[in-house]
């Protein structure tokens, strides 16, 4: 799962989606979701683990956390070269979750098995 959120601007909405992510999927949904963050640019050269772990906006740093820290950032002005490598970061992430899973998708408690995404 992919929770895609403005970078400075987690807000009481996005809040809610995650609650209702949990609610619907389960809690487990979250250890399997990346926070993937649009407008990187606006940390002016600082990292997004720093942003993160210093940020005031506890609802963020605790979803971080329940995320395993897994987060991404994209700047919206960068060039290409700096997209494909955010996006390579992301698949790194995502393939990260499916390994520590060994290849099954997530069910929710109750669902149905999980299908395994190996080939």
């Amino acid at each position: 799962m992919l929770l895609v959120t403005q970078l400075g601007r987690f807000t009481k909405e996005d809040q809610r989606v995650a609650r209702l992510l949990k609610e619907v999927f389960g809690a487990g949904v979250l250890a399997r979701t990346v926070l993937v963050f649009t407008l990187n640019e606006d940390l002016d050269g600082s990292s997004l683990e720093t942003y993160l772990r210093e940020t005031d906006n506890r609802a963020l740093a605790e979803l971080d956390v329940v995320c395993s820290r897994r987060h991404c950032g994209f700047n919206n002005k960068g060039d290409g070269a700096e997209q494909e490598a955010r996006l390579r970061e992301l698949m790194r992430l995502v393939e990260g979750i499916l390994w520590e899973h060994e290849g099954r998708a997530y069910s929710p408690p109750g669902g149905p098995p999980a299908p395994s995404c190996a080939p």
